[in-house]
């Protein structure tokens, strides 16, 4: 039997564990607990990890995105009670709503990547920190869209 490891492809069931690409089972004792500690990200290679850059080429881009969304919110809060007025109304109202939450969305997934890296970076937590916090103030700017439709 080859020397097992534990890793993101393992599931365990009592005192087995399986590899789900190898598709067999090991005994608990075999598996080689040395190797659970995780490598410095410096280490990694980089095709192994998260491309920031595809969500924002910089914490500077990410934080105008943050700022953009909370200058936004009072403008999607104005539609509120006003929904069925018009369909243009409405559909005005579901435009900025998708590209405020979108954009929120970029903010927190950027912000939580970027703190799941070094969960022992206090400037990544806050980034995250802030990340959820936008959404949800988002989604409560929201939160009147569908009692209205």
């Amino acid at each position: 039997m080859d020397n097992p490891t534990l890793n993101n492809n393992t599931l365990f069931r009592g005192k087995l564990w399986y590899d789900i690409h190898k598709t067999a089972l090991y005994p608990l004792e075999e598996i080689n607990m040395k190797d659970q500690s995780l490598p410095l990200r410096s280490t990694v290679p980089l095709e192994e990890t998260w491309n920031l850059d595809s969500v924002f080429s910089s914490p500077t881009e990410w934080e105008t995105a943050l700022q953009d969304v909370k200058s936004r919110l009072p403008e999607l809060r104005e539609y509120q009670g006003k929904l069925a007025e018009s369909a243009e109304t409405l559909l005005a109202c579901l435009q900025l709503m998708e590209e405020i939450l979108r954009l929120a969305g970029k903010v927190r997934v950027y912000a939580s990547l970027s703190s799941s890296v070094d969960t022992g970076n206090q400037e990544a937590a806050a980034m995250a920190g802030q990340g959820m916090g936008l959404m949800s103030r988002a989604m409560t700017s929201a939160a009147f869209v569908t009692p209205e439709v």
